[in-house]
């Protein structure tokens, strides 16, 4: 079972969930801070509160089929249905929100599985969105163009592959064809990712850009993440540390920046007999 988006008829690796899963239940303590980028010395204090659930079901395929997220007082704030077509395929995602309403995402695939159209419906304003994918002769996807409801070309990304078929660049622009982001992986001897880094540049401020380097283990899980300003000095510094079960799935985390305690996250994993 991987964990994160679809970009063709595969998923790209962020982290992996092993054996039969069932369902995963993870919540969420972290430190209370003005806003998310302030340094730790910065804080309010550095205790842990609680803020969220998070609630994941996955079919007998290994499918995820739900998803619950609540608040820190259980309230729900967002869920999310998946449903599949008798090829097995991702067909709609269905999004909704309790105080803003609900987002349909329709996933349309060719003959060969690899999907060209994704279409993005809010009951609350009626607007679709969607996006194109285009794909080289080996099936992968190397270009996705974003269009708003207008019909207006939003972003668009190109995605690089090796001759491994991993991917190692990502590039992102917005409607103008400015960069905004690139991301570029790499991989060891056995194809497996151990380093990612992330270029953000500012869209109002000219120049103004921010790195982070990330580091992975062998289950793509991150074990250590650096943030760069943009003078390139080092703004925060991630470690992440991890305790796992028999199936080599984590059940706690903890992330340490800048030698602070900022969060922890536990799950509990239910698997089919």
């Amino acid at each position: 079972i991987n964990e994160l988006f679809w970009l063709h008829k595969t998923v790209i690796i962020m982290s992996e969930l092993y054996g039969p899963v069932h369902t995963v239940l993870e919540l969420t303590w972290e430190v209370r801070r003005e806003i998310i980028l302030v340094l730790p010395e910065a804080l309010w204090d550095h205790k842990l509160y609680y803020t969220k659930s998070e609630f994941y079901t996955y079919n007998d395929e290994g499918d995820l089929v739900s998803e619950v997220e609540r608040d820190e007082k259980d309230e729900i704030i967002r869920q999310i249905e998946y449903t599949y077509d008798s090829d097995g395929y991702l067909a709609v995602e269905t999004i909704s929100y309790p105080n803003s309403g609900t987002t349909q995402k329709v996933h349309k695939y060719d003959q060969t599985g690899d999907r060209k159209v994704i279409q993005s419906k809010s009951e609350d304003l009626f607007k679709e969105n969607h996006t194109v994918n285009f794909y080289n002769k080996n099936g992968l996807c190397e270009k996705v163009e974003e269009y708003n409801y207008r019909g207006e070309l939003s972003g668009t990304k190109y995605y690089e592959y090796d001759d491994q078929e991993n991917l190692v660049n990502i590039k992102t622009l917005d409607s103008s064809g400015k960069k905004i982001i690139e991301i570029n992986n790499t991989f060891n001897s056995q194809n497996i990712r151990y380093k990612c880094l992330s270029n953000f540049w500012d869209p109002i401020i000219r120049g103004h850009q921010i790195k982070r380097i990330t580091y992975f283990d062998e289950h793509q899980n991150e074990t250590r993440k650096i943030y760069f300003n943009s003078e390139m000095g080092i703004e925060r510094f991630n470690v992440y540390e991890y305790e796992y079960d028999k199936y080599s799935n984590w059940t706690s985390q903890k992330t340490i920046q800048n030698g602070y305690l900022i969060l922890r996250r536990e799950r509990t994993i239910e698997y089919f007999e």
